[in-house]
C-alpha cells in the first residue's frame, strides 16, 4: 500500500509539473521500493509479538496473545501437552431464528483432546484467531487440529459435529479470494488506464468511472448481510476510488502527450 501510494503521488507530480524532468518519477519509485524493503526487514522480528500464536515444547503448550491483546488484559495461558494430544477449536452456537437452527454464534474456545478421550480447556475465549488460519498453520506444523461445532439446546440437547473440512477448504480458497480482492480493489487504477487509452475527452472517462463504481457498490450491497454497514463502506470508499481513477487517467494522458 505504501509503495502504491508513493507511485501515485510521483505520477501526479509528474503530470502536474510537466516542466520537471521525468526522473522524479523513477526516483520516487526507487525510494518507495527501498522504504518497503526496509520496513519488511525492520518489522520482521516483531511479527510474532504482534500476532497471537501458540508455543509448543517441553511437554507444554501455551497460547500467547499479541501485544495489543495483552494491553487489553489478555494473559498468556499454558497447559501440559503430552505426546498424542490434539487441539480442538470449539464453536459454541445457539438458536437465533427458531429452535434447532444452530445459527447464533456464542463463543469460541480452545481445548486439548488427550489420547484417552478426555478433554481439557486451554482457553475459554479465543480472541483474534481465525480457524482457517489455525487449520492451515497447525497442519503445516504437523499438529493435530480439529474444528468442532457445538450446539446446546434449550431442553438439554447437546450436539457436537466436526466441521474441520469446511475451514480447511476455505483456507485453500484463500489465495483465490485474495487475488480477486486485489483485482477488484485496484479496479480504479486499471480501469482509469484503459479509459484514458480509449478516450481523450473528460465526459466518456467520467462516465466509465461512475458506471464501474456503481457496479462495485451494487455488488457490495448485495453481498453484505448488514445493509447499513455496506452503505457506510460504499460511501467512505468513494474519495479513494475517485482519486486513484483520476490519477491513472491524468498519468496516461500526460505520458502520451509527451
Amino acid at each position: 500500500m505504501v509503495l502504491l501510494l508513493l507511485i501515485l503521488a510521483q505520477t501526479a507530480f509528474a503530470a502536474l509539473r510537466p516542466e520537471e524532468p521525468f526522473w522524479w518519477l523513477l526516483s520516487g519509485i526507487t525510494t518507495a521500493v527501498v522504504c518497503v524493503c526496509w520496513g519488511a526487514f525492520a518489522y520482521e522480528r516483531r511479527n510474532w509479538d504482534r500476532t497471537p500464536h501458540l508455543e509448543l515444547g517441553n511437554g507444554l503448550i501455551a497460547f500467547v496473545p499479541s501485544r495489543r491483546m495483552r494491553q487489553m488484559g489478555n494473559a498468556r495461558v499454558e497447559s501440559p501437552y503430552p505426546t498424542g494430544c490434539s487441539l480442538e477449536y470449539h464453536i459454541e452456537t445457539g438458536d437465533r431464528y427458531f429452535t434447532g437452527d444452530h445459527s447464533q454464534f456464542l463463543n469460541a474456545s480452545l481445548w486439548i483432546a488427550e489420547p484417552n478421550g478426555m478433554k481439557r480447556q486451554l482457553l475459554n475465549h479465543v480472541p483474534g484467531v481465525r480457524p482457517e488460519t489455525m487449520a492451515t498453520n497447525l497442519s503445516a506444523a504437523e499438529i493435530s487440529f480439529r474444528v468442532v461445532k457445538i450446539y446446546d439446546g434449550q431442553i438439554g440437547k447437546h450436539v457436537e459435529s466436526g466441521v474441520t473440512a469446511h475451514y480447511t477448504q476455505a483456507s485453500h480458497n484463500a489465495p483465490k479470494r485474495t487475488a480477486l480482492g486485489i483485482f477488484i480493489g485496484t479496479s480504479n487504477l486499471w480501469l482509469g488506464v484503459i479509459s484514458a487509452l480509449l478516450f481523450h475527452q473528460v465526459g466518456p472517462v467520467v462516465a466509465i468511472g461512475v458506471i464501474s463504481y456503481s457496479v462495485i457498490a451494487i455488488t457490495t450491497l448485495r453481498s453484505k448481510t448488514s445493509k447499513r454497514a455496506a452503505l457506510v463502506q460504499v460511501a467512505t470508499t468513494i474519495p479513494l476510488y475517485a482519486a486513484g481513477y483520476a490519477l491513472s487517467v491524468i498519468a496516461v494522458w500526460y505520458l502520451f502527450r509527451r
